[in-house]
């Protein structure tokens, strides 16, 4: 013979739906972390502890990345202002050929730019992806 549960939801049940709690998590509530694992990012540690840090158990890339970020930019669209200067020079070279070149160049170097812009973007994220599931596991790891 089995015996059922109550349905939590049912009127006039004695157990009470809102303290009903089938999976034992406890209940979230004002302040409480939006996932179970809370926010390990330790945003504690400063940058200079976190590049002195000789047991590597403080990160520094999720502080850096943005700054990587800029940086890499910038530099990829100075790479294409140059480019774009040195093609317009070509085309009015007068070599056999280098109008053509030029104009290429021109139209092609701003793709060449925003596929190294994706490519710098995509490694960051990833960087910091790993990173933080790094720092997560370590929380876990802490907790237990």
């Amino acid at each position: 013979m089995s015996t059922q549960q109550p349905d939590p939801y049912a009127t006039g049940n004695s157990q009470n739906p809102s303290t009903w709690n089938p999976g034992g998590q406890p209940p979230a509530g004002p302040g409480a972390p939006n996932n179970r694992f809370g926010n390990s990012f330790n945003r504690e540690s400063g940058f200079f502890s976190s590049l002195t840090d000789i047991r590597f158990t403080k990160f520094v890339t999720p502080k850096v990345a943005s700054v990587v970020y800029v940086l890499a930019v910038a530099l990829i669209l100075v790479g294409l202002l140059f480019w774009a200067i040195a093609s317009i020079v070509m085309m009015f070279s007068g070599e056999d050929g280098s109008l053509f070149v030029g104009l290429l160049m021109l139209v092609v170097s701003p793709f060449v730019a925003l596929l190294y812009i994706i490519l710098v973007r995509v490694s960051l994220e990833a960087t910091v992806a790993l990173v933080r599931v790094a720092e997560d596991v370590a929380a876990m790891r802490r907790r237990d």
